[in-house]
C-alpha cells in the first residue's frame, strides 16, 4: 500500500511532467506558428512565393513586374522564331507572315497568351478562405506552384511552311488504288495503280514538338527525320476485289428522292466513287466521300437554302424587327452517302431518299416584348479616317453583317462566324498583298475594325471576352495602342459571352469616317472598371523598304503605310456582379515593328491578280 508522503511524490512528479509536457506543446506550436507564418507570408499586391509561370519564377513579384519579366522572355523568343532543321538544310519561321504593304493583314503564326497565366498566379494564394489561401501558399513555398504558359500556335499554316520548304526532299508515298471507268459501250473497267513506297516527314508530330519547343523556351532547332511508308495493299490483293466491283454496277442509276424533287447518278458518274481499302488485314471496296460530294455539289446547291434569322432594330421603345426569319434546308450529307454506300454494296433499292436537317430560326419574332432589350448597356465607336475605298467598303458590309442580330442568353458570340463567308460574293472587295515579291488579291481589309470596336463595345457593356488577340502590328486606326482585336477567318477569332438573364440586341452604323457599335439589352446591377493601356518595352521601326509594283504608274513611289513603333501593353478588365462576385482579367498585347512601305511604279507585265482586282 502506497503511504501518504509517496502518493504526494508521484502527483509532484506528474505535474512537472504534465507542465512540462504543456510548455513543450507551447513551444511546438509557436514554433509551427512561426513556420506557418513564414510560409504564408506574402507581401500584399505579390505573387506567392514558389510560384512560376512556364519556367520563370514569378514568386514575389507583383502583377505589373511578372507581366514585364514574361513581355521581355517572351518578345524574345517570337522576334527570334524558331529553326527547323533537317541535315544541311535549315529555314527559320517567324511568329508572324507579314503582308508587305498592309501591316493589319498580317498573319499570326504563333504567339505567347500570358494573360490566363498572369490571372491565375495572381489570384493563387490569395483567393478564397483563410485556409484555402494559407494552405496554397504552403504548397507553393513547399513544392512549388508551375502554371502553363499558353502559346498559340496555328498549326496549319506551320504545317504548310514545312512543306514548301522542305517538301522537296519527300519522295511521295502512293498507296495501291483502283480508278473505274465507263467505256462507250457502256461496260465497266477497273484499273489497278500498284503502290511504291516513300519517305516523308510527319509533320503533324514536328508541329507537336515545335510547340512543346516554344512552351518551354528551348531555342534548339527542331529536327525534321524522314520515315519510310509502305504501300500495304499489294496490286494481288486489289485485284482480286476487282468482280465485287463489277457487279456493283448490274443495277444501274442511283435516283436520289426529296417530295416531289429527283437527281439521277448515271453509272458513268458514280465510277469514279469507288476505291479500296485495307480492313482487319482485308481489301474491301469503299465509297470515296469526297468523289461523292464533287458529283452531287450542283444538287445540293440547288437543294439547300440557308436558315435566315431575325434582324430586329429599337425604335422609341420597342424593338421592331427588320428582316422576317426563314427555315433553313441542308442535306444530312454523312447519312445520305451512308444510304446511298448501303444501296450500292448490298444491291438494294436504289431510289434513295436523301436525308435533310431543317434548321429553324433561333428567334421567335413573336415574342420581341419578353426579349428584355430595354436599355443601352454599352457602346463603342472608332474612326478610320484616311482608310481606302476597298476597306471602307468592306467595314460597311461587316458592320451591316452583325447589325440587328440577338445574343441569346448564355451564348457565346463570336464575330467570324457572325460575319460569315468574307469574299467578293458577299460584298467585299480585296486589298492588295505582296508577299514573297508576289502581288495577290486578299479579302478582309477593314474587318478588324469592326472587330475592334466590337471589342471596345463589349468592355463598356460589362461583358466577359472569352478569345481575344491583338494584331501583330499597331495599326493608327486602333491607338492608344492594347485595345484591338484580330480576326482572321477562321482564326483568330473574337468571342464574347451574354451572360445576362435577357436577350442582347446589336446595333451597328457606318458614318462618314466612324463606326459605332451598341448593345441594347437589360442592365442586372453589374459594374466593370478598366485601366488605360500601360505601354513599354518600345521597339523603334527598322528602315523604310521599297517594292516594284505595276499597280502605279512608272516611276512613282507611293507610300502605303507609316512606320510604327514595336512595343507591349496590358491592361485590366474587371467585372463586378450585383452578387459581389469578380471577374478580372488582364488583356496582353504585343506589337512588332513595322518599317514604312513605300510602293514604286514599274513596267507592266501581265498579271492575274491585277485583273481581278480590276473587274470586268
Amino acid at each position: 500500500m502506497v503511504d501518504r508522503a509517496e502518493l504526494i511524490d508521484r502527483l509532484k512528479r506528474l505535474k512537472k511532467i504534465v507542465w512540462g509536457a504543456l510548455a513543450l506543446v507551447f513551444l511546438f506550436g509557436f514554433a509551427l506558428g512561426g513556420v506557418v507564418a513564414f510560409l504564408t507570408k506574402t507581401p500584399e499586391g505579390t505573387i506567392a512565393r514558389g510560384v512560376s509561370i512556364g519556367p520563370f519564377d514569378v514568386g514575389g513579384l507583383s502583377p505589373d513586374q511578372a507581366a514585364q519579366l514574361l513581355s521581355t522572355q517572351t518578345a524574345a523568343m517570337e522576334d527570334r522564331g524558331i529553326v527547323f532543321r533537317f541535315d544541311d538544310a535549315s529555314i527559320e519561321l517567324a511568329s508572324s507572315i507579314d503582308s508587305a504593304t498592309n501591316s493589319e493583314l498580317a498573319v499570326t503564326i504563333f504567339k505567347y497568351a500570358p494573360e490566363k497565366a498572369l490571372d491565375a498566379a495572381t489570384s493563387f494564394g490569395h483567393a478564397g478562405t483563410w485556409g484555402v489561401k494559407a494552405w496554397q501558399r504552403i504548397a507553393a513555398r513547399l513544392v512549388g506552384k508551375s502554371i502553363p504558359l499558353e502559346v498559340k500556335v496555328d498549326s496549319a499554316r506551320v504545317q504548310e511552311f514545312l512543306r514548301s520548304h522542305f517538301g522537296k526532299f519527300e519522295t511521295p508515298f502512293q498507296e495501291t488504288s483502283i480508278d473505274v471507268s465507263i467505256d462507250g459501250a457502256k461496260i465497266p473497267h477497273v484499273k489497278i495503280n500498284p503502290g511504291k513506297p516513300g519517305v516523308m516527314f510527319v509533320y503533324e508530330t514536328v508541329t507537336s514538338v515545335f510547340a512543346n519547343h516554344l512552351a518551354k523556351f528551348d531555342y534548339s532547332p527542331t529536327i525534321l527525320k524522314l520515315e519510310t511508308v509502305s504501300p500495304k495493299i499489294t496490286p494481288r490483293q486489289a485485284q482480286e476485289v476487282t468482280p465485287s466491283i463489277l457487279a456493283l454496277f448490274e443495277s444501274g442509276d442511283i435516283t436520289l428522292r426529296y417530295g416531289d424533287s429527283t437527281f439521277v447518278v448515271k453509272p458513268s458518274e458514280y465510277a469514279g466513287w469507288f476505291g479500296i481499302a485495307l480492313n482487319n488485314g482485308k481489301v474491301i471496296p469503299l465509297l470515296r466521300q469526297e468523289q461523292a460530294r464533287a458529283t452531287l455539289a450542283h444538287f445540293i446547291a440547288t437543294f439547300e437554302q440557308p436558315v435566315q434569322e431575325s434582324r430586329f432594330k429599337k425604335e422609341g421603345d420597342r424593338v421592331v424587327e427588320f428582316q422576317t426569319p426563314r427555315e433553313g434546308r441542308t442535306i444530312d450529307m454523312q447519312e445520305t452517302l451512308l444510304r446511298i454506300e448501303k444501296a450500292l454494296f448490298t444491291q438494294s433499292e436504289r431510289n434513295i431518299d436523301v436525308a435533310t436537317v431543317v434548321q429553324k430560326p433561333i428567334i421567335d419574332a413573336s415574342h420581341t416584348d419578353n426579349l428584355g432589350i430595354k436599355e443601352l448597356l454599352g457602346k463603342a465607336m472608332t474612326r478610320f479616317m484616311g482608310s481606302p475605298k476597298n476597306r471602307r467598303t468592306n467595314i460597311a458590309v461587316g458592320a451591316a453583317s452583325l447589325n440587328g442580330l440577338l445574343i441569346a442568353p448564355g451564348e457565346e458570340f463570336s464575330v467570324v462566324k457572325a460575319l460569315g463567308t468574307i469574299d467578293k460574293t458577299t460584298g467585299y472587295l480585296p486589298e492588295l498583298v505582296i508577299k514573297e515579291n508576289k502581288t495577290t488579291p486578299e479579302f478582309g481589309g477593314g474587318l478588324c475594325q469592326v472587330s475592334t470596336t466590337v471589342f471596345r463595345a463589349v468592355l463598356d457593356a460589362v461583358l466577359p471576352v472569352t478569345e481575344r488577340s491583338s494584331h501583330a502590328y499597331r495599326v493608327s486606326y486602333y491607338e492608344p495602342a492594347g485595345k484591338d482585336a484580330t480576326i482572321y477567318s477562321p482564326k483568330p477569332d473574337f468571342k464574347f459571352l451574354n451572360d445576362t438573364a435577357h436577350y442582347i440586341l446589336i446595333q451597328t452604323r457606318v458614318e462618314g469616317d466612324a463606326i459605332t457599335v451598341e448593345f441594347w439589352g437589360t442592365k442586372d446591377g453589374r459594374t466593370a472598371w478598366q485601366s488605360d493601356s500601360q505601354i513599354y518595352n518600345m521597339v523603334p521601326p527598322p528602315p523604310s523598304k521599297l517594292i516594284e509594283t505595276t499597280n502605279i504608274p512608272v516611276g512613282v513611289k507611293k507610300c502605303t503605310e507609316k512606320a510604327h513603333s514595336g512595343a507591349d501593353a496590358i491592361f485590366t478588365y474587371s467585372i463586378t456582379y450585383s452578387d459581389g462576385r469578380v471577374n478580372k482579367r488582364q488583356f496582353f498585347s504585343r506589337y512588332k515593328p513595322w518599317g514604312e512601305v513605300c510602293l514604286v511604279g514599274i513596267e507592266k507585265q501581265k498579271d492575274p491578280a491585277f485583273d481581278e482586282l480590276k473587274g470586268p
